[in-house]
């Protein structure tokens, strides 16, 4: 049986929480429940990339893991202080980095 490595199974994981971001589009009457999903999927991201070997972690330094642990944390933990236009800015400026990012340390470490 192969051997399946971690860091593959969390950039996936990554990847396919961005692929749910960029699945939602906005609506009059589905505002709320989107957020919601947006902010579930960055606690995904911010939880596989906390998880994402020290290695790789090294290697792409660039990536800012840490900016995405600390957004996991401020989402689960202090969910009533969440800012929107924060939440809203990462989706849009942030998000389509880190899946560039991503696909590129999925590809060069498969």
């Amino acid at each position: 049986m192969k051997n399946i490595d971690p860091d593959q199974l969390r950039l996936k994981d990554i990847l396919q929480a961005i692929d749910d971001i960029e699945g939602i589009h906005f609506t009059v009457n589905s505002v709320r429940r989107d957020l919601l999903a947006i902010c579930y999927s960055l606690a995904v991201i911010g939880e596989a990339t906390g998880k994402l070997s020290d290695a790789i972690k090294v290697k792409y330094n660039d990536v800012p893991c840490r900016d995405f642990i600390t957004m996991r944390h401020k989402i689960v933990h202090d969910y009533g202080k969440i800012d929107i236009p924060i939440v809203l800015a990462v989706v849009s400026d942030d998000i389509p980095v880190l899946k560039e990012h991503t696909e590129i340390m999925l590809r060069e470490n498969s």
